[in-house]
């Protein structure tokens, strides 16, 4: 499906990616992750190319997949779910709770959300769900947010909200891959 795909991205804008299904929109995700190997070619990350490119080495270089399905652990709470990928040390450490929220409540401000940081997982929205998958990237200092279909489960109104609150990190200069079916939002999103 990628045959011949050339593809970059700038800091700080908004490149959207559109094309039918099959066309290769989330195998270019996946290679962008390291969930999935390239047959060849190469990835760079500031000019830099990314040999092994495995999930936690791209996570490492600052690449953040926010998808259509956030896949936050619905048993924990948003606290919880901040914390995973996010707090160094190993397995067996104490944990302190309170900076734990404390953060959480920083980097839900962040994205201009109000959520009970204590709250499970499951009983959340699907845009707050998306909130948190956002306020986790924040926190691991993402620069690159690969957003696929985003806006698939929202209601307009809270479209428009997660559309601000790309253009805000954008401004901060956080490159966006941005992937979706619906043109109008395309149209009036994306630098490119």
């Amino acid at each position: 499906a990628l045959r011949g795909v050339s593809f970059d991205l700038r800091a700080g804008e908004i490149h959207a990616l559109v094309g039918e299904n099959g066309a290769g929109k989330s195998t270019l995700v996946r290679i962008l992750t390291g969930a999935l190997a390239a047959d060849s070619g190469t990835v760079e990350i500031d000019g830099h190319p990314v040999g092994h490119a495995d999930p936690v080495v791209m996570r490492a270089l600052g690449v953040a997949p926010i998808y259509q399905q956030p896949a936050l652990l619905p048993d924990l709470t948003v606290a919880e779910n901040l914390a995973v990928g996010l707090e160094g040390g190993g397995f067996w450490r104490r944990v302190d709770w309170r900076e734990r929220r404390r953060r959480a409540a920083e980097l839900l401000a962040r994205v201009g959300a109000t959520i009970d940081v204590d709250a499970p997982a499951h009983t959340l929205r699907m845009a707050e769900q998306q909130l948190v998958e956002i306020a986790r990237a924040l926190g691991a200092e993402a620069r690159i947010l690969l957003m696929d279909e985003p806006t698939a489960a929202l209601t307009d109104r809270e479209a428009a909200r997660l559309f601000d609150l790309m253009r805000d990190v954008r401004a901060h200069r956080v490159g966006i891959v941005y992937i979706s079916h619906r043109l109008e939002e395309v149209g009036a999103l994306a630098d490119r």
